[in-house]
């Protein structure tokens, strides 16, 4: 074996050729790596290319990982500026079986043992190694499952990697939205069943085109739904087994990382779950998600952009999640309440005639919204007084909200039709206000990807109709049951003729 400190001559470089092309043995490889970690003060910047090369050296072997792991510690011990390669190449191994990922992981923990710098240059590292979308499920699953492993031996990467996480998973949802629409409501149902494939009396064209896309539209959930399953995994197993500051300190990464990648991001479907996961884990944290998420529809130095799709996320959460308490559900409805008065109040002078411009209001379209997809949901025990079902007028929390409802805004014709449809039919049976009339034929045309638009369409606590991580929301979540008592149903048209004065005088009366 040559002198593990070779002169810087042809012989050096044919040297380091041989190890680029794996022509020395195994015991060869040992022998050299062992000689150079007693030598490596030598190895500074102007013998960076045989560190290279030595570092690509398939160092998988159990003779072999012991001295090499050594070797990189006394490396980077006596040359910091070797940290960066060498961090690259412990985490670019993808290409080994999990049978070394205990020492790829003892030998990155070391490195940042040794370099205090490592967790600020080793971030970038981690976020550009992760596999691309198109990648196979193992490969997505095996990277997640090393990321989340990390963020057990340095805890201050732990909302970096979250955020990597995180951002890979919207990576593969987002892939889902580039498919045909058509497409995806067509085989959607059938995604872990064969029976939409096309059958063979199809036109040959057509069909592989179908399977094609099924194809791809499988895989995608398939990696959505493992990644998912991992994280919701280490979610309830990280929340049951450590303190209660480490449970708070992964809400707070999450809540970062859901306002920083989730909250922007117009509807993604899933990702969302991992937040409504983790308020199931203390009982606290259903109410500081609440907290952050009204304070942020309030604030008017946040975009419109966030504040409504806050309100969207508020009011899907508190209607969707069990584990939020009726006096949590009855706190929020009397701030929101007190919000829309407050804002009719100080704005309603400047509306003559229609609403020409709705999404001008956009944040307290969202907001109403949130109020009447909450009533919706937790109506039968809003209206409970001494266990006692009432009826004739709005809860105490919602005290006067009719007038918000009557008022020159015309919330009703701008809102999702079928919750204003739903709301109109409980309210009217349990003889609270008659909305019918206020919904009216006129609905404000909103662009094409306005904020208006997104009050039709986006409810991000829908169901999670993933096959397995789907199954861990199941016991904390309320589905919609489709039914308000009593049973009487209700002809919205007959009442489209009212005017708004007869209207507000049946409100009265009734209210």
């Amino acid at each position: 074996m040559p002198n593990p400190m070779p002169p810087m001559d042809v012989k050096y470089g044919q040297f380091i050729e041989r190890l680029q092309q794996n022509q020395f043995s195994l015991d060869e490889k040992k022998e050299f790596i062992a000689r150079l970690s007693e030598h490596v003060s030598m190895l500074d910047a102007s013998r960076s290319d045989l560190v290279a090369a030595v570092l690509q050296i398939d160092w998988a072997s159990e003779a072999l990982s012991p001295v090499f792991v050594r070797f990189i510690e006394n490396l980077v011990s006596a040359h910091a500026t070797h940290s960066l390669l060498v961090a690259k190449m412990l985490v670019g191994h993808k290409k080994y079986s999990f049978s070394i990922d205990d020492k790829l992981h003892l030998a990155l923990q070391s490195l940042l043992t040794l370099v205090p710098t490592g967790p600020s240059f080793l971030v970038p590292i981690l976020a550009s190694n992760l596999p691309h979308k198109s990648e196979d499920v193992e490969s997505h699953v095996r990277y997640t499952k090393s990321l989340l492993r990390i963020m057990e031996y340095c805890p201050a990467l732990e909302q970096e990697i979250l955020s990597i996480i995180v951002e890979s998973m919207s990576d593969v949802h987002l892939a889902l939205e580039d498919l045909n629409e058509d497409e995806i409501e067509e085989i959607h149902e059938s995604v872990f069943s064969m029976d939409d494939i096309p059958d063979s009396d199809s036109d040959d064209s057509d069909s592989e085109n179908g399977l094609v896309v099924q194809a791809n539209f499988r895989e995608l959930i398939a990696k959505l739904d493992s990644l998912m399953t991992i994280m919701m995994q280490h979610i309830q197993t990280f929340a049951s087994d450590q303190k209660l500051d480490d449970a708070n300190n992964l809400f707070l990464c999450l809540l970062e990382v859901f306002e920083k990648f989730v909250l922007p991001t117009h509807k993604i479907k899933c990702v969302q779950f991992l937040i409504f996961l983790m308020t199931t884990t203390q009982q606290s944290f259903p109410d500081e998600f609440m907290g952050f998420l009204v304070t942020l529809l309030l604030s008017e130095n946040t975009s419109n952009v966030t504040r409504v799709a806050a309100a969207c996320y508020l009011g899907s959460f508190i209607a969707r999640a069990k584990h939020v308490s009726l006096q949590s559900v009855k706190k929020c409805l009397n701030i929101l309440n007190r919000y829309v008065q407050g804002f009719v109040d100080k704005n309603e002078h400047l509306i003559n005639g229609k609403i020409m411009d709705p999404e001008r209001y956009c944040v307290f379209y969202a907001a109403i919204q949130a109020m009447l997809y909450i009533f919706c949901f937790h109506w039968k025990k809003l209206m409970l007084q001494n266990d006692v079902p009432q009826s004739g007028a709005f809860p105490v929390e919602l005290k006067e909200f009719n007038r918000v409802l009557m008022s020159k805004f015309q919330p009703l014709t701008v809102l999702s039709s079928a919750i204003v449809q739903e709301f109109s039919k409980i309210t009217h049976d349990l003889h609270i206000m008659y909305c019918y009339p206020l919904v009216g034929n006129f609905k404000p045309l909103a662009g094409q990807n306005s904020l208006l638009e997104r009050l039709d369409t986006f409810f991000p606590f829908d169901p999670l109709t993933l096959p397995r991580s789907g199954k861990f929301i199941g016991q904390f979540y309320n589905e919609w049951d489709g039914e308000s008592e009593p049973e009487e149903t209700t002809d919205i048209e007959s009442f489209k003729t009212l005017s708004l004065e007869e209207t507000v005088a049946m409100s009265t009366s009734i209210g």
